[in-house]
């Protein structure tokens, strides 16, 4: 494996241990890896093809559209559990992901 996807595997277990904190900053996720934060986005940016924090927001959405699938927690609740401040943001942002909105993708999923 070269350094770029071993420091890339070493982020994806850093965020996954921090998705839930929204105060996390990408300066913070790249001093627990000990990298500068130019050098986070580079790797990150080199293996995934976006930046970190694109990274990070697609994750989140990604497990929104697994929880409105498998729980019965309102939209607003799956919202709020993936950093988003209100419904219309989340919808706004889901809907750009996914081509419709949590309500009709909950109904008809596509995939995830």
């Amino acid at each position: 494996m070269s350094a770029a996807v071993d420091h890339f595997t070493s982020f994806v277990d850093v965020l996954a241990e921090a998705l839930d904190d929204h105060e996390v900053t990408s300066e913070d996720l790249a001093a627990r890896l000990y990298l500068s934060r130019f050098h986070l986005d580079r790797i990150v940016a080199s293996v995934a093809g976006e930046s970190p924090r694109r990274f990070r927001r697609r994750i989140l959405l990604e497990r929104s559209a697994y929880r409105l699938l498998t729980t019965r927690r309102t939209i607003l609740d799956v919202a709020v559990e993936a950093g988003y401040g209100s419904h219309e943001a989340f919808t706004r942002a889901f809907t750009r992901a996914y081509g419709v909105g949590p309500s009709q993708w909950r109904t008809r999923p596509t995939s995830i």
